[in-house]
């Protein structure tokens, strides 16, 4: 037998429970999970990634790995060999021991060969036009390959093929890419409930990866080992029965429910034309628009523009569309749309006109991006009884719920000017890694910016502990364990050497791309209040000091001992 990872179930229910999970839910484990495994480190997968719980896990299963360079590739397509290994070790299909060659590109020397072979009445093939069969164990696995898999499963316990119901395909735009000959598949396992597509579109043949692979199976495992619990904090389309109609009869699917609804108008500047339709609150929660009388609507105006806040999720970047604009009338008007983390810095992602309401941030934003805001411009020319787009709602399809509560898990310190210090994470709370020094002049060696990493543990006899920036220097240091947010009084703290905090400039960034210049601390102050600087829901990793001083110490320059998150929460 191949590696057991647990009992053995029934192949119906087996494929039935990790169908509903493939093409309808990516939730997080529970945080108990989370926080007693050891973390992983690929540096293209990030914890913020909506697959690292699960990728983190498969590859404490030992049943996937990294490649050699270090790196998992998440958005890399999953090979239809690789496939047909984790189907046959998760679900402990009997080892093939024969020697059949019915694949003219499968040799029995190939590393899949056992787990193809273990898997094969599950698995799509093809057949070329001199009647040779193929596997193609190197192409990508696609949506439909898994489909198949699940019905012949199904039919194995008695379900009939010919009972299949093509029209079914007819409601989905991209019907016609289904493989004429696997139809009677795909078709079935829509009607019976178990994998559908979302906002009329199936993707047939969209790949299967990594990262959606490893979200797969490590749901079903977990769920089998018991170590898995809904804690909804990361939700896609199907993870509850959140259908919407829109006014041109789109069904669409919101991963969050009335929480995946813009909720708060940061700003509207209204077009020309507009009617009496021009509250902008008409835009937020959910869609409730009326004609008789008309209500629960906003119309933009030619021109106008609309930005509107998240304040419950982030949108993100997930499989198919992102974003849907409920639109009133029988066509989208032409519609510019922008989104923006930090209500400052907008990327244009498309216009939205016709029947198209639905955009897809893909190639657009980051796989660990969070969205907050989007910007709605009209593009029409008037002539309409309310001039410009008529917004009624906007969605995230594709969301994070936001984490507002600050952590609790309080420690005392006490600096070298005598201050009290109080954070909310512990341990947890201190700058953990280097992100760049730029040493500044006069610096003697005390020059290791990692002496500033981690809680304040400096000492004069001898010197140690703490790094000297040098004049003008500059140190930034990231948090990978908190973010830092504005809760209440001062939020950072710097742990500086000396009877006086010597000079140095304070910024912050979400990104360590875009800073934010907070103050400058020195004499008796070494704390800084984030209020008016970020938002209520901004979330800061970075800290970058510029040491300010003028020279003549020992240890030129600022001299820094530790740098701390006092308001935190947990990543």
């Amino acid at each position: 037998m191949f590696m057991k990872l647990h009992k053995k179930s029934s192949k119906l229910l087996i494929l039935l429970f990790i169908f509903t999970f493939l093409f309808s839910n990516y939730m997080l484990p529970n945080a108990s999970y989370a926080n007693e495994s050891a973390e992983i480190d690929f540096p293209d997968l990030s914890p913020e990634h909506w697959s690292y719980p699960y990728v983190q896990y498969m590859v404490e299963q030992e049943i996937i790995s990294g490649y050699s360079d270090g790196t998992f590739r998440p958005n890399d397509g999953f090979s239809r060999s690789a496939f047909a290994k984790l189907l046959a070790l998760s679900f402990d299909l009997p080892e093939y021991t024969g020697n059949e060659l019915p694949y003219s590109d499968l040799p029995s020397s190939h590393w899949a060969y056992n787990y193809i072979m273990s898997a094969k009445k599950y698995l799509t093939a093809f057949e070329k036009s001199d009647g040779t069969q193929v596997f193609l164990p190197n192409d990508i696995a696609v949506r439909e390959d898994v489909a198949v898999a699940m019905v012949k499963a199904m039919v194995d316990e008695g379900l009939d093929l010919s009972s299949a119901d093509l029209s079914i395909l007819d409601s989905y735009e991209d019907g016609n890419e289904i493989s004429p000959n696997l139809k009677s598949y795909v078709a079935l396992a829509i009607e019976y409930n178990v994998v559908k597509g979302a906002n009329n579109l199936f993707r047939p043949q969209d790949p299967l990866t990594r990262a959606e692979a490893c979200t797969l199976f490590a749901r079903f495992l977990m769920d089998i080992k018991g170590t898995y619990e809904d804690d909804d904090l990361i939700k896609v389309p199907g993870d509850s029965d959140n259908n919407y109609t829109d006014d041109q009869g789109n069904n669409v699917i919101i991963s969050s429910g009335e929480k995946a609804f813009a909720d708060q108008v940061v700003n509207f500047s209204v077009g020309s034309g507009s009617n009496t339709m021009d509250n902008p609150d008409d835009s937020l929660g959910e869609p409730n628009y009326s004609r008789n009388p008309w209500a629960g609507f906003v119309s933009l105006g030619d021109k106008g523009q609309l930005t509107v806040e998240f304040t419950e999720v982030y949108i993100v970047d997930g499989p198919g569309a992102d974003i849907h604009v409920f639109e009133v009338g029988p066509q989208v008007e032409g519609t510019k749309l922008e989104v923006s983390s930090d209500n400052s810095n907008w990327i244009e992602v498309g216009n939205i006109s016709g029947g198209t309401a639905s955009v897809d941030l893909n190639g657009y934003i980051g796989s660990t991006d969070q969205i907050s805001y989007v910007r709605l411009t009209d593009l029409s020319n008037g002539g309409s009884t309310t001039p410009g787009a008529d917004i009624d709602a906007v969605a995230g399809i594709n969301t994070v719920t936001k984490t507002t509560s600050i952590s609790t898990e309080e420690k005392d310190y006490t600096d070298d000017q005598g201050n009290s210090i109080t954070v909310s994470s512990g341990v947890k709370s201190f700058a953990d890694y280097v992100v760049d020094f730029n040493v500044g002049t006069g610096s003697n060696t005390m020059d290791n910016p990692n002496d500033s990493l981690g809680e304040p543990n400096y000492s004069r006899d001898p010197w140690a502990g703490f790094v000297s920036l040098g004049d003008d220097g500059e140190l930034t240091l990231e948090f990978k364990q908190v973010y830092i947010v504005d809760g209440p009084g001062a939020d950072i703290h710097v742990f500086e050497v000396g009877p006086q905090v010597e000079g140095t400039k304070l910024e912050v960034s979400s990104d360590n791309s875009n800073w934010i210049e907070v103050g400058n601390i020195s004499g008796g102050t070494a704390s800084v209040d984030l209020n008016g600087f970020i938002s209520s829901t901004d979330k800061i990793s970075y800290v970058r000091l510029t040491d300010l001083s003028n020279g003549g110490s020992t240890t030129p320059g600022a001299d820094i001992d530790a740098v701390a998150g006092i308001n935190t929460i947990l990543k």
